[in-house]
């Protein structure tokens, strides 16, 4: 005969030894573990890579992060679906998101054209090359942020997954090129020792329609950095997830 046993929730630590089941409104209700102790964090430093649309669309993300977003609101499910309270000094992280414009790197419009009518062949190394040395400026200047937001414009999400062959789009079955890009990009991330976090430019506008010729299979999938949704679901857990939203 089956014998079914149910566990109670484990209760978590936060601010001040008080203790909850759920991480959300623990952390809304007291603040992190170490919330008030000497050393604690008081910001997350963010810094930017991109073009200047997706630069653009990050920092009003940020800023509507930051002032906090509504629950869900058609749904009986309350609990469920929380309001996000925001990311602030007096917030339930106690930290606040900070991006300066000396974390803000911008890649020229005029190297992105150049590339984007160049030959294909080895393309994604060339992308590779443009993100990584900004990356590298970040990691080696006088102070580095925390964490790292590399936005990837709509020309480049397109060219790290197709090939071009007498002027006709060709879908590739496996798409090395695109894999081989993020890769390189975490890669060039441990060896600066700096968080990365690649996206798409639907986190700031769900509307935006990704180039239809983008291959949605497996690997592309993992490639992708889902809406502000697909960050945001860890932004409960750490302090820096909690001002990226991850």
């Amino acid at each position: 005969m089956m014998k079914l046993s149910h566990l109670p929730e484990a209760e978590l630590e936060f601010g001040q030894a008080h203790r909850h089941i759920e991480i959300r409104f623990g952390l809304m209700d007291y603040g992190p573990l170490d919330a008030g102790q000497t050393g604690a964090p008081n910001a997350v430093r963010v810094g930017l890579i991109g073009d200047t649309e997706t630069l653009e669309g990050t920092q009003g993300w940020l800023a509507r992060c930051a002032a906090g977003i509504e629950g869900k609101a058609d749904t009986r499910l309350t609990n469920l679906y929380p309001p996000f309270p925001g990311c602030t000094a007096d917030g339930p992280f106690r930290v606040a998101c900070t991006c300066d414009e000396q974390d803000t790197h911008t890649i020229p419009a005029r190297a992105l054209h150049k590339l984007r009518n160049s030959n294909p062949l080895n393309l994604a190394d060339r992308y590779g090359d443009l993100f990584i040395a900004e990356l590298r400026a970040l990691a080696e200047g006088n102070t580095r942020p925390d964490v790292v937001l590399i936005g990837l414009p709509l020309d480049v999400i397109a060219a790290m997954n197709v090939t071009t062959d007498d002027d006709e789009v060709v879908e590739s079955e496996a798409a090395p090129s695109g894999v081989d890009f993020r890769a390189r990009l975490k890669i060039a991330a441990m060896d600066f020792g700096l968080p990365i976090q690649i996206f798409w430019p639907t986190l700031y506008d769900p509307t935006i329609k990704i180039p239809r010729m983008t291959k949605t299979d497996s690997s592309e999938r993992c490639r992708r950095t889902p809406p502000a949704r697909g960050i945001c679901s860890r932004r409960f857990t750490t302090r820096r997830a909690a001002c990226l939203g991850g």
